[in-house]
């Protein structure tokens, strides 16, 4: 699944890239791909690892603010974390956000997103790391909390794709459990 976007990515950008046609509609689908950390400090998870989302998007006012409800999928782990268990887990997100483009000049500009989200973590915590812990153990864990994000975005109008590339991204949950990274997105304009 670690490479799962990237054909897409590049079957998009191959194939719909060279349209000259620029009546697409408000509409999108987005793809996003990235990589960073969660933590979660009650139940001491830790770990690094890919995320991947799928969503749609709306420009919602004169193409600069989008809404986007999205879903994603993180998978982490502590591997190469030093004083912690041996822990595998996957978070999935249902996201909320909204997407502003706070600086544009032609295609380019500099983006803020925020929005909320609905999450659910399950994983595997083992004894490696904890010379306390003799057993492992399975966890389930549900969260709600606030998502933003900052990068830029690359938007030529005459183009069916544009790209975000978000260099800020950290999801806070009301537990403590939060998911920081770096993401790419692609979206595909709908005519």
């Amino acid at each position: 699944m670690k490479f799962l976007l990237l054909p897409v990515f590049l079957f998009l950008s191959i194939n719909f890239t060279n349209g000259q046609d620029s009546s697409f509609s408000k509409n999108s689908i987005k793809f996003i791909a990235g990589m960073g950390f969660a933590d979660d400090g009650p139940n001491f998870l830790s770990g690094a690892g890919t995320t991947y989302s799928v969503g749609y998007q709306r420009n919602i006012w004169k193409e600069r603010l989008r809404y986007s409800p999205q879903i994603s999928f993180g998978i982490y782990t502590s591997k190469g974390t030093n004083d912690v268990p041996e822990e595998y887990f996957n978070s999935i997100n249902l996201h909320n956000n909204l997407y502003f483009d706070l600086l544009k000049y032609k295609a380019f500009s500099i983006v803020i997103a925020g929005g909320f989200f609905l999450n659910t973590n399950r994983g595997l915590k083992g004894t490696g790391g904890d010379p306390g812990r003799r057993y492992s153990e399975y966890f389930i864990e549900y969260n709600f909390g606030g998502f933003g994000g900052t990068g830029f975005r690359i938007n030529p109008k005459i183009k069916r794709l544009a790209f975000d590339f978000m260099l800020l991204n950290i999801n806070i949950a009301s537990s403590g459990f939060t998911e920081s990274g770096i993401k790419i997105s692609l979206d595909y304009k709908l005519k």
